[in-house]
């Protein structure tokens, strides 16, 4: 059977034009559609690095009642340190404002004392946040006796233990302030209550110079709290 050239023509375009089709619908429909932003999603970028201070960052802290504070190497005592300089992110913004309060303890470690931070105290509004950190350990260490310059006593913060001898001591003398903590009220009276002592052993600490701190873990500061 003959079968024109122009009907051959007509055969080939409409076959070109079906693969052509046939190319471009898949193409179409493998284009993924954008799901919307989950709220998961928008928390994380809420939670940028503009409010995270890293694990190592050291805080340079301050502490306003005395240069010097007395304790046992068994005593641990509360402590409340203010931040001397703002603490900033990675990228520059300040999370921790200047003169921010940070709670915690000075407890015995390692045979002397270290302050290991609890809270810290950030805004107008007084938001407490946890932290982790400690400062290094202090073994600078003096035992006082009747021999000991009164005034090097007088005017510091010392641990309930502390201040029990060194009424004893000294009698009646002007300390700073008395320290309160776990078992210091306790062991200061069963020193009262037992024979007088002549000498302490303490570990001196200068919190100006002794207690700045290093984050043991990222501080991130959440702006849902």
């Amino acid at each position: 059977m003959f079968i024109s050239n122009s009907w051959q023509a007509k055969v080939a375009a409409v076959m070109a034009l079906g693969m052509t089709s046939a190319t471009i619908v898949p193409a179409i429909a493998a284009t993924p559609v954008a799901a919307p932003q989950s709220n998961s999603s928008k928390l994380l970028i809420a939670q940028s690095p503009q409010s995270i201070v890293p694990v190592g960052t050291v805080i340079p802290v301050r502490y306003k009642k005395s240069d010097r504070v007395l304790v046992t190497p068994k005593e641990s005592v509360r402590l409340t340190l203010t931040t001397a300089t703002s603490v900033r992110s990675e990228r520059g913004n300040v999370v921790i404002p200047a003169g921010s309060q940070i709670n915690g303890r000075l407890r015995p470690a390692d045979g002397g004392s270290q302050f290991v931070a609890e809270s810290v105290v950030i805004g107008s509004q007084k938001r407490k946040y946890p932290i982790e950190a400690t400062s290094a350990v202090v073994r600078r260490k003096q035992t006082i006796d009747r021999k000991t310059n009164p005034d090097f006593v007088r005017g510091a913060v010392v641990g309930a233990a502390v201040g029990a001898v060194a009424s004893e001591i000294f009698g009646d003398i002007d300390l700073g302030a008395i320290l309160g903590g776990a078992g210091a009220g306790v062991l200061g009276e069963t020193l009262l209550r037992g024979r007088k002592r002549k000498e302490v052993e303490v570990v001196v600490v200068n919190p100006n110079r002794d207690l700045d701190l290093t984050l043991d873990e990222d501080f991130v500061l959440s702006r849902n709290r």
